[in-house]
């Protein structure tokens, strides 16, 4: 004998509970993605806020370094005038210990790299954020060097390299980390590019 008589069953009822069951199914779905979208958007934003904080102190650190480079290129244009440009002096004689190079930090932009957080953000900010944290980089790189001649008393060499760095880095590298700190903080990029080309017109 069936279990279950044909005439008794409501395929009315029947299809309402297989859509039911369907609609379960995709708002399961739907909701779980949501949660994975909201927490990928949650970390994108939290990378944002780290990466402003570190390219606003990397900011000042470049404003303060070219303060000191200034002081340093002005002794070293009297020197060169009094023993020559291409004198070899001790170190003691520029009447400073040694030139202090550039040191930004990079945990944030790391940070996001590793996790992939970076990868989730626009294409315009990727590209801004490789660009300003590169050329962070060469300034690092090119100021050690630059701290290593002044160490060995080349004054010619020093005097020539702090003259590339200084208006590069006034301009090329502060430009970039301003215009990167503005995307950020969810400036359009075209809007952003006019307003940094007005500060610094020799870009």
């Amino acid at each position: 004998m069936p279990l279950f008589k044909r005439e008794n069953i409501s395929w009315g009822v029947l299809a309402i509970e297989m859509v039911a069951i369907m609609l379960s199914v995709v708002l399961g779905f739907a909701l779980n993605e949501w949660r994975v979208n909201r927490a990928e958007a949650d970390a994108v934003e939290s990378a944002k806020q780290s990466l402003i904080r570190e390219l606003e102190t990397n900011n000042r650190v470049n404003e303060q370094r070219l303060a000191y480079y200034a002081e340093f290129r002005d002794t070293l244009s009297v020197l060169m005038d009094s023993h020559g440009p291409d004198a070899a002096l001790a170190p003691d004689t520029l009447g400073f210990a040694s030139i202090f190079p550039y040191f930004f930090t990079s945990g944030a932009y790391e940070a996001a790299r590793a996790s992939g957080t970076l990868s989730n953000m626009d294409f315009d900010t990727i590209e801004l954020l490789s660009v300003a944290y590169t050329l962070q980089d060469t300034y690092a790189d090119m100021s050690m060097k630059v701290a290593d001649w002044q160490r060995q008393g080349h004054l010619r060499t020093v005097r020539d390299h702090l003259e590339w760095i200084e208006p590069l880095a006034h301009q090329e590298l502060t430009a970039h980390q301003e215009a990167a700190i503005l995307v950020l903080q969810g400036r359009p990029l075209s809007e952003v590019v006019e307003e940094i080309e007005g500060r610094y017109e020799d870009l």
